[in-house]
Formats: structure tokens, C-alpha cells, sequence
């Protein structure tokens, strides 16, 4: 029926229940929505749109979805419940509730349920929008707000994305596209997972390992039904052996009380905000990994919360140092033997991977909030995100803008997460593989020194004027030029488009600044492409492969003569033009960064060596083999103020290990105005950044918390301090 709509026809779907085929990519049937159509419902939970079962093994189905081209323009969708039925699905599939691409469109008071995904070839995805890609018209405009996500599919294979702005990059040659001016706004999403979730009001021992639990309301259990337990406290610890897994035996004709059995008698009967298939989504830290034959035996440091017909995904476990390998995958859990306790299970694995190594591993899958690929101009605000692994997420596709604030995030591993600065076109150690036609010195970089400071930054645009090379003025020295690099307060460089062969003399001036000296010397590489590279100026890109080795590295671009050819300026001069079969990759960058006035609280540590632990902004780079220098940077200007960042529940986190902000390959930052209650000493850290400044970060006390070099190992003055050892000095 919905297919057999006209463009720009408002639909009105009362109240009730309707049933959809939906939309997969490069599956036949379904239906797609058409510009300027309105979908719209009688009410969130009056009226639901419901995904019918899809049998294409490894598809992704929306509710509603249109191909990547189809560019649904003036679209909307509002006022309505999808139910994106994945345990419903027939086969294994991904499922989500709206793909639309294009320009000013809406998406409201829309409630996703049920999203996720079976399968590994697809990550799950609830709503995605805007979808700017090279070739296609760039998209701008696209709105998602006042949306409630919550009771994702408590069996996903991999992670889920629930709201996207897609993005990205043509494969063969890098070249990316963005949208523009997208929002995310007074959105609320809740990754908890919950299946017939029931209040517990207590659960009394008398001093035995058996348990009797009385609901809060019928809990509509039968016999030997497996229940998870969450939230029970004894003396201010959640033991393991009464939160997890267990069979319920109800009490003969009681609705309201059943029984467990714990592996050892209870001191005492735990009190705290106890419920029965309510179970944590975060992620759950491994502490032992065996193999016997097929069976293998799993341990969990805190309660694994499996039951049977569920499965089981481990991440991160290494055999012989590298993740690559049968370990790290989805495992179903098909018996009740497999339960061995709350905190022990197993599963069948064969033939044997090797000796596994679980130091830093752990089962689960992982929640984004908001993934934002690829954009100009985002904001990110009013949003309440629960439970998820990550809030703002990114690791993928250049960035130029993106602002965060006044968002309250509730038990994450941390609240903007992004991890940048791999290669486009990359290879496993982020050595860039797109091959160059010619990378030559042909042109040449010029120095301008002037006799006071200049005030130029790098970027602006400076017009040289009065530079005579052999008594001439027609020479590459004159003209206006971006300018690539400010070495010193008083000097600045500029690319040339070919080599003067000389320095200038008379009487050059750049913006009507005077020269002391403009000179050339041979470091400006020119790198020419067969076809588009997609860079702009400033933009970072890895070379590598060529011979002379000065070619190689990573470099900022100081210019870009052609769509076929950039500029970037190499630490020393090569002395002649590049041989070997070089390639060229740019990295993927952000450009400008707001995050300001959120309230983030975060999880407590779950692996405490070798993974991040939780974070409330984490800005990090990408490891690269070789590693890379510290500039070009991968986050340019940044700007990160008056958040409060605690943790969830106002716990206390023994290991010392969460930060509030950590900062990587940052090239300029302000941290100020921000309120922290860690445990950590020093929870603001930044590593191989340009020009960091902190003002002002306050502990709940009141007393003032100054950032930390991670490399020098000493903390950094700022504006107070430096202010306080004025006065000092003056006494």
C-alpha cells in the first residue's frame, strides 16, 4: 500500500498496528518512500509500524528505507512506534527503523524498538540520514529530534549505531563529501536491555544459599525459567553469586515470589534497586579462557548475564598477540549445562584457536549513541543518552564541525569518543596505498621574515607585493598565497608554483608587513595524482614509498595547485625529484570541535590494563606502524567547557583509572570552566597536542584541578596559577 503513493503525499496512518516488508539493499520487494512525502502517525505507541520477517542472510532492513541515490528530499516521519522486530527476523539479518537520504529532512517523535543485528556482515543501525556521498548531491539540512530509542535486541552479534549521519568517501580515490547543518536534538536513548523487566521488592536468605524473591508485582514466571538478577547488595557489594543468571522455582500459587539457589549461603539479604531480566548492556571483563576438545570454559570477572538461546561475544582475545582469531565471535548458548554459574558458562569451539590471552578482553557488544560521519556544522544537543558504550562516537571519515552541548549522558565508558587520523586507503599498519603518477621539487617554499611579530596564522591569505628576482617583479614570489607554516612569531612560509632560482631582493611586503629577507629553499614536494585527490589546504596526508626517504612521512598540505595536485613541505631538501612506487593517503581529521555544558556520568572500570578506560571526552589518534609524528595534528581547534563529569550514581572508582578529558594530536585547545568528581589525581591528560590552555576545572570542593602532561609527567600552569606565582614573585 505505501509504495503506491505519490511524491509529496501526506500519509496518515491511525491508530493500530501495520505490518511492512520495509526496505534492504539489493533485496527485491518492499516498498521506498518518495520526496516530500509525509509519513505521519496518531501518537508514539498508538500507532506502530512493525517489520515483518526478512529472509536474505547478512541484509540490513529498514521499516523505512530508500536506496543511497534515491535522495528522498523534504521527506518526514513522525508521530509513530517502528518496531524493528529482530527476533522476529527469519533469517540472520540486521534490522533498523529508518534509512532516508537527503536534503531538509525530519524525522520526530519517532520511537525505535527491537533494533540491532544477527549478523556480522552488517552493523545495526536504528535511524540513519543525510548520506553524503561524492556522487551525489550534497546533502544538508536533516533533523532527527524529540526521538525515543530504547529496548534494543538483547542478542546482537556485533555493534549498533542508533542514530547516524552518514557520510563517506569514494573508495578508489578518497575523495570525500559532507553534509551540512544536521541535528541531533532532545533525542532519548536507552541501550539498557530489558525483557519482561520486574521490580524485585526483596530477597530473603535466613542465612541459606536459598533465595525467595518477592516481586513488586506478578512475575509471571513458570517453572525452572531462567531469570537474570541486577542490583542486589550485600554491605555495599553486588555479589556475584546473587546478581547473574539463574532458574526461577515459583512458589505454588504465589505469583509474586519465586525461589533461586546461590552457589553459597548469604550472610545477609541484599537490598539496593534489584530487578529480574533487567541486565547491564556494557560491556563484561574476562578473567579466564580454557579449551578442552570443543568445550570451551569462560569465566567473567562480574556476572555474565547469559541465558539460554542467547549467545556469548568475546572481543580482544589474543592468540600469539594478535586479535585474529576464532575466539572473537558469537557463540550460541543452546543448553542450560552451558550456565555453569553466574560468572561461569560455556560454549563449543572447534578446531582450537590456540592459547588464548584475555588480559584485556571481554563479552558484549557495544552501543553508540550518535555516530556523525563526515559533517559540517552538527549539533548534537538537548539529548539524554543512558547506557551506552559510547555517546558521540567516531572513527571513521573526516569531520570539519561538530558541536556538543547541553546533553546528559548516564552510565557510559564515555560520553565523546573519538578515535581519528587513520589513513584513507590505508593498509593494516596505516601506510597510505593510493599510487602517485609523479612527486617532483619543482616548486619551491618561501620564507618571509619580518622585523616585528606578524600575527599571521597559518591559512590566511597574504598578498606579496614588491619582490624582484633579477630586477623583475614577474617572478613566483609575488601574488597571494595561503600561508602553509609559522615557524616563529616573526616568519612565515609560503608554496611557490616554481622555483625562482633565487632569493628575492627589493623591497617585498606581505599585507603591507615589510621583509627582513625572502628567501626559497627546495622542501616543497609537489605530488601529482591520475586522478581527483580530494585534498584541501592544511589537510594532512601520509606519503610513503618514495626514494629519496625525505619524501615520506606525514605532512600538512601547503597548497593545492590542481584537483590532480597538492603541495606539503618535507624537513629537509631531497635533492632530487622522487623515484619508487609512492602512494599518497589523506587522514581523517576534525577540524573544529564543541563540546560544552554536558553532565556525563560515567561506568566504573571494567578492564584496568590495555584499553582505554572510561572517559568522559577522549580525543585520541589512531596508532600507526611507524608511529606518527606528533603534527600535522588530527583535531584542530577544540574547545571543550563547563561539563560536569562524575561518576554514574556518584560511585567511587577504586582503580584510579577513569579521566574526565584526555587530549591526543590535538593543535590547539581550551579546557575551562569544568567540574570533576574522579578519583584519579590527574583526570585532565593530553599527549604530543600544539597549544593546550586550562582555566579553571574545579573539583566538586571547589579546589582547582590543572591539567597533566602524560608525556612530561608534570602538571601545566594556567591562567590562575600563572596569576597566584605573579604575586609570588611580586611580594
Amino acid at each position: 500500500m505505501l509504495s503506491s503513493f505519490a511524491p509529496y503525499t501526506t500519509i496518515h496512518l491511525a491508530s493500530g498496528l501495520y505490518l511492512t516488508n520495509g526496505y534492504a539493499a539489493g533485496v527485491t520487494g518492499g516498498w521506498q518512500p518518495k520526496r516530500g512525502q509525509r509519513i505521519v502517525g496518531a501518537g508514539i505507541d498508538v500507532t506502530t509500524l512493525k517489520l515483518t520477517p526478512g529472509a536474505t542472510v547478512g541484509a540490513l532492513y529498514f521499516a523505512i528505507g530508500a536506496d543511497d541515490a534515491a535522495q528522498v528530499n523534504e521527506f518526514e516521519a513522525a508521530d509513530m512506534t517502528i518496531d524493528c522486530n529482530l527476533a522476529g527476523q527469519s533469517a540472520a539479518v540486521a534490522a533498523g527503523a529508518i534509512k532516508v537520504y537527503g536534503t531538509h529532512i525530519r524525522i520526530r517523535r519517532i520511537r525505535a524498538i527491537h533494533f540491532g543485528t544477527q549478523t556480522t556482515a552488517q552493523r545495526g543501525v536504528a535511524i540513519v540520514t543525510a548520506g553524503a556521498f561524492p556522487d551525489y548531491p550534497e546533502p544538508f539540512d536533516c533533523v532527527v529530534e524529540d526521538c525515543i530509542l530504547d529496548l534494543p535486541f538483547l542478542n546482537n552479534v556485533r555493534e549498533t549505531a542508533c542514530i547516524t549521519f552518514a557520510g563517506g568517501e569514494r573508495p578508489g580515490d578518497g575523495v570525500m563529501a559532507h553534509h551540512k547543518g544536521c541535528v541531533v536534538r532532545n533525542c532519548f536513548i536507552d541501550c539498557k536491555y530489558s525483557n519482561n523487566e520486574v521490580p524485585i521488592s526483596t530477597i530473603s536468605f535466613s542465612n541459606s544459599a536459598t533465595g525467595t524473591v518477592l516481586t513488586k508485582v506478578p512475575h509471571n514466571l513458570v517453572a525452572n525459567q531462567w531469570v537474570v538478577i541486577t542490583g542486589a547488595v550485600i554491605n555495599g557489594v553486588l555479589p556475584n553469586d546473587i546478581n547473574g543468571s539463574f532458574t526461577a522455582t515459583p512458589v505454588v500459587s504465589d505469583t509474586y515470589r519465586f525461589t533461586i539457589t546461590s552457589a553459597n549461603s548469604q550472610p545477609a539479604n541484599p537490598t539496593g534497586d534489584m530487578y529480574i531480566n533487567r541486565p547491564p548492556s556494557r560491556r563484561v571483563a574476562i578473567q579466564n579462557l580454557s579449551v578442552s576438545g570443543t568445550v570451551a570454559t569462560l569465566t567473567t570477572i562480574t556476572p555474565h548475564n547469559r541465558v539460554p538461546g542467547e549467545n556469548v561475544v568475546l572481543n580482544n582475545v589474543l592468540v600469539n598477540g594478535s586479535p585474529a582469531n576464532a575466539f572473537n565471535a558469537a557463540f550460541p548458548i543452546t543448553q542450560a549445562s552451558q550456565i555453569v554459574s553466574p560468572t561461569v558458562l560455556q560454549f563449543t569451539i572447534s578446531p582450537n584457536p590456540g592459547t588464548p590471552v584475555v588480559t584485556n578482553a571481554w563479552i558484549g557488544v557495544d552501543f553508540y549513541a550518535i555516530v556523525t560521519n563526515g559533517g559540517r556544522g552538527v549539533i548534537v544537543e538537548g539529548n539524554r543518552i543512558l547506557n551506552t558504550t559510547f555517546g558521540l562516537y567516531r572513527d571513521t571519515w573526516g569531520t570539519k564541525d561538530v558541536v556538543v552541548r547541553d546533553n546528559y549522558f548516564y552510565n557510559v565508558l564515555a560520553a565523546v569518543y573519538e578515535k581519528m587520523g587513520q589513513v584513507s586507503g590505508g593498509d593494516v599498519n596505516q601506510q597510505p596505498t593510493r599510487v602517485g603518477s609523479t612527486l617532483t621539487q619543482n616548486g619551491a617554499l618561501a620564507v618571509f621574515t619580518t622585523s616585528q611579530p606578524h600575527g599571521f596564522p597559518v591559512g590566511m591569505t597574504v598578498s606579496v607585493a614588491g619582490a624582484l628576482v633579477g630586477g623583475s617583479l614577474l617572478n613566483p614570489y609575488n601574488g597571494s598565497f595561503q600561508i602553509a607554516t609559522v615557524p616563529s612569531p616573526t616568519s612565515f612560509t609560503y608554496a611557490m608554483s616554481t622555483d625562482p632560482g633565487a632569493n628575492a631582493s627589493g623591497s617585498p611586503t606581505a599585507n603591507g608587513q615589510s621583509a627582513v629577507s625572502l628567501v626559497r629553499n627546495k622542501t616543497l614536494a609537489t605530488f601529482t595524482t591520475s586522478a581527483a585527490h580530494g585534498l584541501s589546504f592544511h589537510d594532512a596526508v601520509a606519503v610513503a614509498g618514495a626514494t629519496p626517504s625525505a619524501y615520506n612521512g606525514t605532512f600538512a598540505v601547503a597548497s593545492v595547485p590542481s584537483p590532480t595536485s597538492f603541495t606539503y613541505i618535507m624537513a629537509s631538501d631531497p635533492a632530487s625529484n622522487a623515484s619508487g612506487s609512492f602512494a599518497f593517503g589523506a587522514l581523517w581529521q576534525v577540524g573544529r570541535l564543541v563540546i560544552e555544558n554536558n553532565i556525563i556520568e560515567l561506568v566504573l572500570t571494567i578492564i584496568t590494563t590495555g584499553f582505554d578506560p572510561p572517559t568522559g571526552v577522549r580525543l585520541d589518534r589512531k596508532p600507526s606502524t611507524p608511529a606518527a609524528p606528533a603534527s600535522p595534528y588530527i583535531f584542530g581547534q577544540v574547545v571543550i567547557r563547563g561539563n560536569v563529569v562524575r561518576h554514574a550514581d556518584n560511585a567511587s572508582d577504586p582503580t584510579l583509572a577513569p579521566l574526565a578529558i584526555y587530549l591526543n594530536s590535538c593543535e590547539g585547545a581550551i579546557v575551562e570552566e569544568n567540574v570533576i568528581k574522579l578519583d584519579r589525581t590527574h583526570p585532565m591528560e593530553f599527549t604530543a597536542c600544539g597549544a593546550v590552555k586550562f582555566f579553571n576545572n574545579q573539583a566538586v570542593s571547589g579546589a582547582l584541578i590543572q591539567g597533566y602532561d602524560a608525556v612530561a609527567a608534570q602538571f601545566v600552569n594556567e591562567l590562575t596559577t600563572d596569576a597566584d606565582l605573579s604575586a609570588l614573585l611580586a611580594t
